[in-house]
C-alpha cells in the first residue's frame, strides 16, 4: 500500500503556504519541487511511529515515540551535509506543533500493541545482531513517559528541556 499523506488541516501551512515545498536540485537537471525536509520526514516518521496523524490529542505520543527512535535507533529529522561535516537536527516539541493536522494513512496503534511491537522488534535485532540496546517493554513504557511529560513540560517550563 503506497503512503499517502495530507497537509490539508495544518494550520501552519495554511498560514506560510510557501513553506510547504521547496526545490530540489535549483538550477540544475532534474530540478523539481517537493515536499519540505521536516515534513517529509514527519510524514515518513509516521510509519515507524505506529501514528497516522498529528493532533493535539496525540502529539505526545508522537514526540514520545520518535525520542525513543532518536535514543535507540540513531533517528534524527534530517541531516546536512556540507561536504566536511554532517550536522543533525533534532525533532522539538514546537516542530510536532506546528505540524498538527498532518495526515497520513498510517494506522495508529495503541500505546501497547506499539510497545509489545518494538520491543519485539528489538529481542529480534539483538539476537541477529547482537545489538546492546535491547529494551523491555516495562523500560520503553518508561521511556514514553518521561518523554510525553518533557513534551508537556516544553509548553510549561521550556528552559527544562532535556533534563
Amino acid at each position: 500500500m503506497s503512503l499517502n499523506w495530507s497537509t490539508e488541516k495544518v494550520k501552519y501551512f495554511k498560514d506560510h503556504p510557501d513553506e510547504l515545498w521547496t526545490k530540489v536540485n535549483e538550477g540544475k537537471p532534474g530540478e523539481h519541487e517537493d515536499v519540505n525536509v521536516e515534513t517529509k520526514s514527519l510524514i515518513f516518521g509516521s510509519m515507524a511511529l505506529g501514528v497516522g496523524s498529528i493532533t493535539y490529542k496525540s502529539a505526545p505520543d508522537y514526540y514520545a515515540r520518535w525520542k525513543f527512535f532518536e535514543k535507540y535507533d540513531n533517528f534524527h529529522l534530517y541531516s546536512v551535509w556540507d561536504g566536511e561535516v554532517t550536522t543533525y537536527t533534532y525533532l522539538t516539541p514546537q516542530v510536532v506543533v506546528k505540524h498538527f493536522g498532518l495526515g497520513t494513512n498510517v494506522s495508529t496503534e495503541s500505546e501497547s500493541v506499539w510497545v509489545k511491537r518494538i520491543a519485539k522488534q528489538y529481542i529480534q535485532d539483538h539476537a541477529r545482531h547482537y545489538r546492546d540496546n535491547l529494551v523491555s517493554e516495562n523500560e520503553i513504557k518508561a521511556f514514553l513517559r518521561k518523554a510525553k511529560q518533557e513534551f508537556e513540560d516544553s509548553f510549561n517550563n521550556p528552559e527544562k528541556i532535556g533534563e
